[in-house]
């Protein structure tokens, strides 16, 4: 977390002040950091090559960053991510276009 809120402090880097980024905690990479944003519940994403947030979207008018919304909330990506919430539908798309269905067994240990 101290890393992410050095980046974005930095002023050679992104230059926002920390009440720009106090909401939000850092919990992983998609395509640059993805964070919990705790004004609202959802998750959200930083390209990792942005440097103007500002010209990116990622700040509101008040300059409090948000990012890119990706998921509703944090129940969301742990439904997709360890529920398979879609798992089926994917299969099924891979049936539609006469793909091969990935070999799991790697690393789904019963």
């Amino acid at each position: 977390m101290e890393s992410f809120r050095e980046v974005c402090t930095n002023e050679e880097l992104i230059g926002l002040d920390l009440r720009s980024v106090s909401k939000l905690v850092p919990i992983g990479d998609w395509d640059g950091m993805l964070c919990i944003d705790l004004s609202d519940g959802t998750l959200c994403s930083f390209g990792q090559t942005e440097f103007d947030w500002e010209q990116a979207g990622y700040l509101d008018k008040n300059k409090i960053a948000h990012g890119i919304r990706r998921m509703g909330s944090f129940q969301e990506l742990l439904e997709l991510y360890f529920y398979g919430k879609y798992d089926m539908e994917y299969e099924k798309q891979i049936a539609r276009n006469h793909e091969e269905k990935p070999d799991y067994t790697a690393y789904i240990q019963r």
